[in-house]
């Protein structure tokens, strides 16, 4: 049931589109740079929700790839696929750099600010 659960939370992430932010500085790069603003975002929450099924499942990342790997195996269609290799990085990044006793939300802020901070923008059709 968990690992069910977890593969529904993990498939509504990656189609969100919608995203609060109240952060100045998302504020600031929202008003900036919109794209930019949407691609972070976006990118930042998956971090945050890997980071939750990380501590949920005590998972480790091969075992964490195996499962998004055998989620996406039937998968045709190219931009799924995109999605995949996608929370794939991000996964791979979040395991790496944080450990995971580290709140989501840090997380998140995080991969946030990284994001923000890149002097430029993210390219057109790199993240969903």
């Amino acid at each position: 049931m968990i690992k069910y659960t977890l593969y529904i939370v993990l498939s509504v992430l990656i189609t969100t589109l919608v995203v609060n932010w109240t952060d100045a500085q998302g504020a600031s790069l929202k008003q900036e740079d919109p794209y930019k603003y949407q691609i972070c975002t976006r990118t930042a929450d998956i971090a945050k929700q890997v980071q939750v099924i990380r501590q949920s499942t005590g998972e480790d990342y091969k075992s964490f790839e195996e499962r998004i790997t055998k989620m996406y195996e039937d998968v045709k269609s190219d931009q799924r696929k995109i999605w995949k290799n996608k929370v794939l990085e991000i996964g791979k990044k979040v395991y790496l750099k944080y450990d995971i006793r580290i709140p989501p939300i840090e997380v998140q802020n995080g991969f946030f600010l990284e994001c923000g901070n890149r002097q430029t923008a993210p390219d057109r059709g790199a993240m969903f």
